[in-house]
């Protein structure tokens, strides 16, 4: 089974939209397919229905920013869970959903306002209200990403890691992050399951930096057991040796084991469904979610 459970769209900070995304999976031949937006079901139903059309199983999903402390550290730190298979219709879940993403527009602006000091200092000029009012039009989930694009597009960086590495980061204002039992609960309490997004993933998760060592790992994943059901083993930024090692870890707890390429679709050559992950991956994941009430079609091959 080809599969795909971590995937970005124009609800959030992706290129392709809902049904852009349910059409390029039936190219490629997807079977399964979860899109995981960050802080926002926006294009869930869209894609659902798109999906119906092709016979493509499709579970829908979230990616949402969270905070939590790890064992023998006191710091909190970002990390981000991916919750599947909830009731769409959850009010609980949305308007929490909603308030977060209401949050990333006011972040943005305070970002630019930290960002042109930055501009006026290296010589460049800033960006205007209107030129910023345009990038935020239509876009359901704000984020740096979309700042990034439009100082790439003004000719002020070259590439996307030059835009955080040179700006983003510096000017950058904290997120509003749910800790990790507001976040667990909310996907529980809406009848999903949760799993703990790319753990191993040096760019922006704790794992790596806190410690190399898995004993240290399985040590914080036993802190957060009470609040998730799997853990994202396979991804595009984790090495095939600690694919391995987590998968061995993660199923000895208990634990399911997910995987995705967090497609975002702002790299080439396209990285969606591209992650070679196993289909007793899927199979697993599938059978944990029989008793969801899920927005999926069945295939009787399953």
């Amino acid at each position: 089974m080809k599969f795909d459970l971590h995937v970005h769209t124009t609800a959030s900070d992706g290129r392709d939209t809902p049904s852009g995304i349910i059409k390029k999976a039936y190219k490629i031949g997807l079977d399964l397919i979860s899109i995981t937006d960050h802080d926002t079901l926006n294009g869930l139903k869209e894609a659902g229905e798109e999906a119906k059309k092709y016979n493509i199983l499709f579970v829908p999903g979230v990616e949402i920013t969270i905070k939590c402390s790890f064992y023998g550290f006191d710091k909190d730190y970002e990390m981000h869970l991916l919750g599947y298979g909830f009731d769409l219709n959850n009010e609980e879940l949305f308007n929490k959903l909603e308030e977060m993403r209401a949050y990333r527009f006011i972040r943005g602006n305070l970002i630019l306002e930290k960002l042109n000091k930055k501009l006026e200092h290296k010589g460049f000029n800033k960006i205007s209200k209107e030129e910023f009012d345009k990038i935020q039009k239509g876009v359901e989930s704000f984020g740096r990403p979309h700042i990034a694009k439009l100082l790439i597009d003004k000719g002020i960086v070259s590439t996307n890691k030059e835009a955080f590495t040179e700006y983003l980061i510096e000017c950058d204002v904290p997120k509003k992050m749910l800790s990790l039992k507001e976040a667990s609960s909310l996907i529980h309490n809406a009848g999903g399951i949760v799993s703990l997004a790319h753990p191993w993933c040096g760019k922006d998760m704790p794992f790596l930096k806190l410690s190399s060592d898995l004993k240290m790992h399985k040590k914080f994943l036993e802190d957060m057991i009470p609040w998730i059901d799997g853990v994202e083993c396979y991804h595009l930024e984790h090495s095939a040796d600690m694919i391995e090692n987590y998968v061995e870890l993660v199923k000895s707890m208990g634990l399911i084991v997910t995987g995705g390429t967090d497609h975002h679709g702002t790299k080439l050559p396209d990285k969606l469904g591209t992650l070679n992950i196993p289909s007793l991956v899927a199979e697993n994941f599938l059978k944990f979610m029989k008793n969801k009430d899920c927005f999926y079609q069945k295939k009787q091959s399953l």
